[in-house]
């Protein structure tokens, strides 16, 4: 399921958007997102900080 969030996110949609053509929740969405973030502090990317969904509810990256 990761990877299809991973591209709807990639091309925009908000998580309500991405929930709606998955037929998801959108709680699974930010999960999955939040996931994503989380690794990649994890691994020391430093992208992690600037992690930002430009619509609808965003998550915000967590910061260390």
């Amino acid at each position: 399921m990761l990877l299809p969030i991973d591209r709807l996110a990639g091309q925009g949609l908000s998580n309500g958007e991405i929930a709606s053509k998955l037929d998801i929740a959108k709680s699974r969405v930010q999960g999955c997102i939040c996931m994503v973030v989380a690794f990649l502090e994890n691994s020391g990317s430093a992208s992690a900080g600037s992690i930002r969904l430009s619509r609808g509810t965003a998550i915000t990256a967590m910061t260390k």
